[in-house]
């Protein structure tokens, strides 16, 4: 008989209450699911020193990350995933898409100490 192994996946995220994506993600953190932040390989030795936001395309300023998703890693690049321990109080939804719903991207309130970043294996 044939050994047969199946992969848990995470489940689709699309939440349109912002009270219900908080909820989500405070339940998620308090569960010990943490918010992940990947950083391009290059910038990895720099990140460990702390991470603080960036303007972004559309002239936010921002530190993104995501939860109960997979991590965001484009094709071709080399990143490093960081696990970020934080408060639940210190992380927002962020609603994207076509449809602005709540599918796992998450904002950091502040900046990301280095004693809150852990190396993701």
């Amino acid at each position: 008989m044939e050994n047969i192994i199946i992969e848990k996946q995470k489940e689709i995220i699309d939440i349109e209450d912002v009270e219900e994506a908080k909820n989500f993600i405070r339940k998620a953190i308090e569960q010990g699911e943490l918010p992940i932040i990947t950083v391009p390989l290059k910038y990895a030795e720099v990140a460990r020193k702390g991470i603080a936001s960036f303007a972004t395309w559309i002239g936010e300023s921002i530190t993104a990350g995501t939860i109960s998703r997979e991590p965001y890693i484009p094709k071709g690049e080399e990143r490093v995933i960081f696990k970020i321990t934080v408060l639940p109080e210190q992380v927002e939804p962020r609603f994207t898409g076509p449809d602005k719903h709540f599918h796992g991207v998450v904002v950091f309130r502040g900046p990301i100490s280095p004693e809150s970043l852990e190396l993701a294996v």
